[in-house]
């Protein structure tokens, strides 16, 4: 399986704070069954250019494949980020820049409450005008913000995949609307959203469990498979 949401990057933003806890969150994610992970730190456009944040990121990547020894036990690596949702991002240089390297998929945090008619075509127009595909994150968390409206339907209707949270395929969590939204395909990719060994750790093993047991080995296949396909093209590290 592939962890297509993770904080693993050294001391880069609110995850590893450490190249030390990087190699251990990777380990973890080993040992539960990753093939493969997707570096995914926070991009947000007022605190960063995006030639910035590239720069930043590429320190941060060479850092953690510094140890020879530890990177050739390393699963596959792949670098992206989490962009946060801004007002005409379709029109800004080089957002292709964000995407998952070597790919047109880019990972996409929606804003946190309710959406209006343009910030689902703004997210239309990532495509339109660049041929960019976004992967929703954490979709769970935006259910509750859209009630009463088919934002979500209109949402997973576009030409866009979306990425739940492992966590909120958990026991404690676990409710009828993450179930309905696996079950009924919306959810194309899960991750770890991990960002240390504490409070936010490694859980992928979680999302492969639960969906196996509540939605069926068919639907963890696909998307296993949706996941090798975004990743088909895209540069490893």
């Amino acid at each position: 399986m592939i962890d297509f949401h993770t904080h693993i990057l050294p001391n880069l933003d609110d995850g590893s704070s450490s190249l030390d806890m990087s190699y251990v969150m990777i380990e973890s994610l080993k040992k539960q069954g990753a093939e493969a992970i997707v570096l995914t730190p926070h991009y947000y456009y007022k605190e960063k250019t995006i030639k910035e944040f590239i720069t930043y990121r590429k320190e941060a990547l060479n850092r953690l494949r510094s140890n020879e020894a530890k990177r050739k036990e390393f699963p596959d690596l792949f670098l992206g980020a989490e962009v946060a949702f801004f007002p005409m991002m379709s029109k800004m240089e080089d957002i292709e820049k964000l995407c998952i390297t070597g790919t047109k998929y880019m990972m996409l945090e929606m804003p946190f409450g309710r959406w209006s008619r343009t910030t689902l075509e703004e997210i239309d127009n990532l495509y339109n005008a660049h041929g960019i595909t976004p992967i929703i994150v954490h979709i769970e968390r935006f259910v509750a913000f859209q009630k009463g409206t088919d934002n979500i339907e209109k949402l997973c209707r576009l030409d866009v995949l979306v990425q739940m949270n492992c966590e909120a395929l958990g026991k404690r969590i676990f409710n009828k609307n993450n179930y309905n939204l696996v079950k009924n395909g919306c959810v194309n990719l899960i991750g770890s959203d991990c960002h240390n060994m504490t409070t936010r750790k490694p859980n992928l093993n979680i999302g492969i469990e639960n969906i196996r047991k509540y939605v069926g080995s068919e639907k963890l296949q696909e998307i296993d498979n949706c996941g090798r396909e975004v990743l088909e093209n895209a540069l490893k590290y």
